[in-house]
């Protein structure tokens, strides 16, 4: 998947999330998630933690994310998350900026590949570190 679908893909997300969330005047209580998010033992320098709720699994509330930089995230710019089963993307950069066919990624070159997981969040604030697993290249 190139940059520009990875970044229109997670705009998707933020929105939907963020639109889910205005629906309700006051809407389900949020809670603000910090956390570091590494890879291969060193803090990821430019990236994206996106929070979908598992409907499969009965959650509900609106969706959200954080931008990763220098490692660390914090949600609260975002209104915060809902507690509950989360589907979690993580995508991550090198933070060194690049042109790919005359377009200027101040991101940088991907780390690896889209992570995804499933976790449940607590109702509550707190830390949630998100480690991204080395995968072996396919030679």
């Amino acid at each position: 998947m190139s940059l520009p679908s990875i970044r229109n893909l997670l705009l998707v997300f933020v929105t939907t999330g963020a639109i889910a969330g205005c629906s309700q005047p006051d809407g389900p209580t949020r809670y603000d998630v910090t956390g570091v998010v590494t890879y291969a033992r060193k803090p990821v320098p430019v990236g994206f933690v996106t929070f979908i709720p598992n409907t499969d699994k009965g959650n509900k509330g609106p969706g959200g994310g954080a931008d990763v930089k220098d490692g660390k995230y914090d949600t609260a710019s975002g209104k915060g998350m809902v507690g509950g089963p989360h589907k979690i993307q993580v995508v991550g950069f090198d933070g060194i900026p690049v042109v790919i066919a005359g377009s200027k990624f101040e991101e940088g070159t991907p780390l690896f590949p889209r992570y995804e997981f499933e976790a449940d969040l607590p109702s509550e604030a707190g830390k949630f570190d998100i480690d991204v697993p080395v995968t072996k290249k396919k030679s």
